[in-house]
């Protein structure tokens, strides 16, 4: 994180632990915007990186008590905010893999539903830009690594990471649309 810690810091975290509000609308103030930006630069995703802002001044909240003896918060709250984007990232990748999976079980009984929804899978990979395309079929159609995507396209494992993300996140906005037909076929076949 690029903020300079507050001079007041360990004042704050201990009014803080106190269930000072003003104190927590003071460290509110001055790392939420930073927070935002180091979420967004993992997600690519304003909504997401919004989300996980609100996740971590809620987690600070409901564990006031904690921040009494905390010495690096700024550190701290780089690493909250990392394992939290890198939790979205996972989700999302069991989303991918989930709706992939169900794509299987239902080919088995509607071979049209299957078709339709690989057809806007195809879609949505198609509208992605040649880079993140290619990165995110040898990690998820594939099955590669990042680090053997890496190695491949020549590029670092976290820009791998970065386009594979981004291909998560545009991909998933771009079926978003059509997940009240996939609800509606599950509950067809769950009849």
């Amino acid at each position: 994180m690029d903020k300079k810690p507050l001079p007041n810091e360990a004042d704050l975290l201990i009014r803080v632990s106190c269930g000072d509000e003003n104190a927590y609308k003071q460290l509110y103030d001055h790392y939420s915007t930073t927070i935002y930006r180091v979420a967004y630069r993992y997600l690519q995703s304003a909504d997401m990186a919004e989300d996980v802002v609100q996740e971590i001044f809620l987690a600070i909240w409901n564990k006031r008590s904690d921040f009494r003896e905390i010495r690096a918060f700024q550190s701290y709250l780089f690493f909250m905010t990392k394992n939290l984007c890198l939790k979205h990232i996972k989700d999302l990748a069991k989303e991918l893999t989930a709706n992939s999976e169900f794509a299987e079980r239902v080919n088995v009984d509607e071979p049209d539903a299957t078709g339709h929804y690989q057809e806007l899978l195809d879609k949505a990979l198609q509208q992605l830009p040649p880079q993140q395309k290619r990165a995110f079929e040898l990690a998820k159609i594939q099955g590669l690594s990042h680090e053997m995507v890496a190695g491949i396209l020549n590029l670092s494992a976290s820009t791998v990471n970065n386009h594979i993300t981004a291909a998560l996140k545009s991909i998933k906005l771009r079926l978003q649309q059509y997940t009240i037909g996939l609800v509606y076929l599950i509950s067809l076949l769950l009849q």
